[in-house]
């Protein structure tokens, strides 16, 4: 069985600091995923548990636009898979938090350098290109997994 659990990515970065308070642990999410449980930041905050979630923003339920797009040529428009706009990295210092904002891949490491010298939970708020999203580097393993078929 193929199980996607939507929305654990901070719980479970928790659960990691938690179990091994001396590393570093990071979490890679999308901001739809995320938003499922972002409250937890407050949880993160309250127990000084310095994760750092990287929140790939591309304003969507894209894994859900993206598929569509791919198999269908379109996004179902019934669905509604836009957000509203959301600075995550600013809810995140309303909770408590450190926060950062980038927009080019080259913003990334000093973020994370920043971030990382808080020592508090961080959320750096990534901007990512719904466009190119679309086919994603790596979407071939995942549709590999879906289907079992290796193409390369």
């Amino acid at each position: 069985m193929n199980y996607g659990h939507l929305g654990t990515g901070l719980p479970y970065a928790i659960g990691a600091k938690l179990a091994r308070p001396d590393l570093p642990v990071y979490c890679v999410t999308g901001d739809s995923a995320f938003g499922f449980n972002i409250q937890e930041l407050e949880t993160a905050v309250r127990n000084k548990l310095a994760v750092i979630i990287i929140v790939a923003v591309d304003g969507a339920y894209g894994m859900e636009k993206t598929a569509q797009q791919r198999m269908f040529g379109r996004k179902a428009d019934w669905f509604g898979h836009e957000h509203a706009p959301v600075r995550y990295d600013q809810l995140a210092i309303a909770m408590g938090c450190h926060g950062e904002h980038v927009e080019k891949g080259s913003q990334v490491k000093p973020a994370l350098e920043r971030a990382q010298a808080s020592g508090k939970p961080a959320v750096i708020h990534a901007v990512v290109d719904p466009v190119a999203n679309i086919d994603p580097p790596g979407n071939w393993l995942w549709v590999a997994a879906r289907t079992g078929k290796l193409e390369m």
